[in-house]
């Protein structure tokens, strides 16, 4: 979700006083694919995606095996054209006939399953409660005590408190300049749209002219907005979305688990949720714009235009809502899992993670049956411009947290286009013994609910992009293991000498441009290397060969 800034406008009625701001990229849905090219041209630090392509293709190498890849994340657009022919189905299920049919206790469970589903009802949650709030909700600083003990916790209820009353803070600091303007700009809308005898547009504003002043300063106070992709209903959407935040996922007196009926302290019960999906995209993109990354490979290799070849294919997406906003629970991360694993994912991308967790050993038993099953899991580093090797996040330091090292599983950070001093992400976390490695997390396209696209940043969106090597591999040579293709990716990586600007961290006051930390990339992560998907390939006929 996009910031925006609105301390620059000064607003006088009826003088409207601006000053100058950026303006915001727009997007061209063939103009981001930047990562796809040959690592090094340009000063590019992208992964040789095409070149592997091309590989394949020289060597009539075609796929021998279809690889599941569970999306584990927010709700899903699955009627995006440019998705819906590329997703996982389970077989056994008749679509819509409220029947069990293969007795795996998720009534029409065809597409995946939306653990915010709703029981009863076509509709699910958009809005969760973070795990502060669960926190403080459920105990006081004694009993958290006890619980600290009996699980191990690396943090302490002062870190817990600490982080609620700051995330309130920020949230209230957001909301006031909106709330300051809204009854301004709604003024202004309702003035326009009775002048207008059609719909207000960016077009319409820029033709429209008057001597009256103040109707003049209305239109230029409404062009600015949309000249910056910030049109009425997406400033009163973001701001609805900023204040149910508030009002929702940091409530301490509301639980909305009672909605999906749902036994929360139950491990055991996981037959809960709906088959419902796409009632809450327009607040939830995440999970279409991270499949999106996923789709839009899968459709570099084939006609766009096929849809027979394209449903062929043997990459499938299987969707598994989650999480919305807020945080996702411990026990809802177990039984997505559990629904993934039981019906054949080969690969789970999880670019989801949060701050606590007080069920951390749940979270191992997750990954450790992954592990058991042989099912590789990528997850993204997070995007706090921390080094997690000091700093906790879940169920990224569910390995160092127990000193587990699982053989199947794959942190990616998020490196930038350009080689040199900037190539990390600003906003990538990192660690030396906590990531594995980086993948481009900067300007990746991809989808959008409602047949959108668009351009995207950050390490959930560097995550699928290393799913996807995964996926080019093991459905090219099946006979590798999970654990296998996490080497390949590992070791066939890129290595870049130097020293790499840290990303700034404004809690922990690292790295700020008055004092720029610099480190060696190759120090940033396990491996010390970008993945690259040409390199892996061939590491991987080789091992295969042998």
């Amino acid at each position: 979700m996009k910031k925006f800034k609105l301390n620059f406008i000064v607003l006088l009625f009826p003088l409207l006083i601006f000053s100058q701001t950026p303006k915001f990229n727009k997007f061209k849905a063939d103009s981001s694919n930047w990562w796809k090219a040959e690592h090094f041209i340009d000063s590019l630090a992208s992964i040789s995606w095409n070149k592997g392509l091309a590989y394949l293709f020289q060597k009539n190498n075609r796929p021998k095996k279809q690889i599941n890849i569970a999306v584990l994340d927010t709700d899903f657009d699955l009627n995006h054209k440019m998705l819906k022919n590329i997703l996982w189905t389970n077989n056994n299920e008749i679509v819509g006939n409220f029947i069990d049919d293969d007795k795996n206790g998720y009534i029409d469970d065809y597409w995946g399953w939306n653990f915010l589903g709703i029981k009863n009802k076509d509709s699910s949650l958009a809005y969760v409660l973070v795990e502060e709030s669960r926190i403080l909700k459920r105990m006081d600083s004694v009993s958290f005590r006890s619980l600290r003990l009996k699980n191990k916790l690396p943090f302490g209820y002062e870190d817990v408190l600490s982080s609620y009353n700051s995330t309130v803070a920020s949230l209230k600091d957001e909301i006031k300049p909106y709330k300051e303007i809204e009854a301004n700009y709604t003024y202004i809308m309702d003035t326009l749209t009775k002048l207008f005898s059609d719909k207000v547009t960016l077009q319409n504003l820029s033709r429209y002219t008057t001597n009256n002043d103040t109707i003049m300063g209305y239109v230029n106070f409404a062009k600015y907005y949309y000249e910056n992709d910030f049109p009425y209903d997406e400033f009163i959407r973001y701001l609805k979305l900023k204040e149910l935040s508030l009002d929702i996922c940091m409530n301490l007196n509301y639980n909305n688990r009672s909605l999906i009926l749902d036994e929360s302290e139950d491990f055991k019960d996981r037959y809960y949720g709906n088959h419902i999906f796409g009632k809450n995209i327009s607040v939830l993109e995440h999970g279409t714009a991270v499949s999106g990354i996923l789709a839009s490979s899968v459709l570099d290799s084939m006609d766009m235009k096929n849809d027979k070849s394209v449903q062929n294919y043997p990459i499938k997406i299987m969707p598994i809502t989650f999480t919305g906003i807020g945080d996702f629970t411990d026990k809802d991360f177990y039984v997505s899992f559990q629904y993934a694993i039981k019906n054949g994912a080969n690969i789970i991308n999880l670019s989801q993670g949060k701050t606590f967790s007080i069920e951390p050993k749940i979270l191992k038993k997750a990954l450790s049956l992954a592990e058991r099953k042989n099912v590789l899991v990528v997850m993204s580093a997070g995007n706090q411009s921390r080094d997690l090797d000091q700093n906790w996040r879940f169920p990224q330091s569910v390995s160092r947290l127990f000193d587990k090292e699982f053989s199947n599983i794959l942190i990616v950070g998020a490196s930038s286009k350009k080689i040199g001093k900037n190539l990390l992400d600003e906003n990538t976390n990192y660690g030396l013994h906590s990531v594995d490695i980086f993948a481009p997390g900067v300007d990746i396209s991809t989808y959008l609910p409602f047949n959108e696209f668009t351009t995207k940043s950050g390490t959930s969106f560097a995550a699928p992009i290393v799913t996807n090597v995964a996926a080019l591999i093991w459905s090219h040579y099946p006979e590798l293991k999970a654990s296998q293709v996490k080497n390949i990716i590992l070791n066939s990586g890129v290595a870049y000498d130097g020293l790499v600007n840290i990303p700034y961290d404004e809690e922990k006051k690292l790295g700020s441009e008055k004092d720029i930390v610099q480190k060696p990339f190759q120090n940033l992560s396990k491996s010390g290397k970008i993945i690259n998907a040409y390199n892996a390939l061939i590491l991987a006929e080789s091992i295969n060969s042998n």
